[in-house]
């Protein structure tokens, strides 16, 4: 297993990184725990080391989940609240949401040996491994944040580690 401390990012890193990303302002604030049970409406994806180990996970909530996605790929921001509405996160703004978790993998590289990457993403919780739930269950290191994109909205995201 390779070496891993987990230590939070602060708010203000995590806007630095995406506002860039999207071109336009992100507000972040510390944010409360999502609810991760298998009957949770979120999204999630495992952040594992090069050589296959689970390190880690990010979670949000489909607002969050739809505005990454939407403002990423510069989709119309109409399309995060019918995501909101439906309850369903559409694949096509998922695999968008993905390449913004992939860049997310940058809060537990530092704290890491070796690459690290977003290997497997879900958008129902029944579809999830149950190692995935477990971690989000009880992760011993979480961080939890409000994400707001300028024009797109937002929602609340979290950061799951193992160490």
């Amino acid at each position: 297993m390779p070496r891993f401390t987990f230590t939070p990012p602060s708010p203000p890193y995590v806007g630095n990184l995406y506002g860039p990303l999207f071109d336009r302002e992100v507000v972040v604030i510390k944010g409360a725990p999502i609810p991760v049970t298998a009957k949770d409406r979120f999204a999630a994806a495992a952040i594992v080391h090069e050589d296959g180990t689970l390190l880690g996970a990010v979670a949000m909530d489909l607002g969050c989940a739809a505005a990454l996605g939407a403002a990423m790929a510069l989709i119309p921001a109409g399309v995060v609240a019918e995501t909101v509405k439906s309850g369903r996160l559409d694949m096509g703004l998922w695999e968008n949401t993905l390449e913004v978790v992939n860049v997310s993998t940058r809060f537990f590289q530092p704290h890491c040996e070796g690459m690290l990457l977003a290997s497997k993403g879900w958008v129902k919780p029944t579809d999830m491994t149950p190692e995935i739930l477990q971690l989000l269950a009880s992760a011993p290191k979480k961080a939890f944040f409000k994400v707001e994109i300028k024009g797109y909205g937002g929602g609340h995201l979290g950061l799951y580690a193992i160490a």
